[in-house]
């Protein structure tokens, strides 16, 4: 919802449930303030939050993970690092953990056209969300 604050994100929780009494569907929501340690979180992103300890008045949860954001392929690729572990940049996944280019330790697509034909390659049409 807001990402105005230093470390800060506001999250907008909502719950569709049905009235007891009515019958009748009822979005419930609730907000949440998360600590977002490098601040990447902005509006509009789809997070996943987690509980922590008490680290300020109203801030008892942090950010889990982004799910989708703006530019979330070139992120995931900039995380990953390049296919040959040698050329990789410090810190990176393959840099870490992949010893050659045959025996990667992670695969990304390079764009969202190839993501989904690729997922069409190893997943059936139910396996996928």
């Amino acid at each position: 919802v807001s990402d105005k604050m230093n470390k800060t994100v506001t999250v907008l929780i909502e719950r569709r449930v049905k009235h007891p009494l009515y019958g009748k569907i009822v979005i419930q929501s609730r907000k949440f303030h998360a600590h977002d340690e490098n601040n990447e979180c902005k509006t509009g992103d789809l997070v996943e939050i987690a509980a922590t300890r008490k680290l300020s008045k109203t801030k008892a949860w942090r950010v889990a993970a982004i799910l989708e954001k703006e530019n979330a392929v070139a992120a995931f690729r900039t995380l990953i690092g390049a296919t040959n572990p040698a050329q990789a940049a410090e810190g990176t996944i393959r840099k870490l953990y992949a010893t050659s280019v045959g025996e990667n330790a992670v695969h990304g697509s390079d764009s969202d056209e190839n993501a989904a034909i690729e997922g069409a390659f190893f997943f059936s049409g139910l396996e996928k969300f």
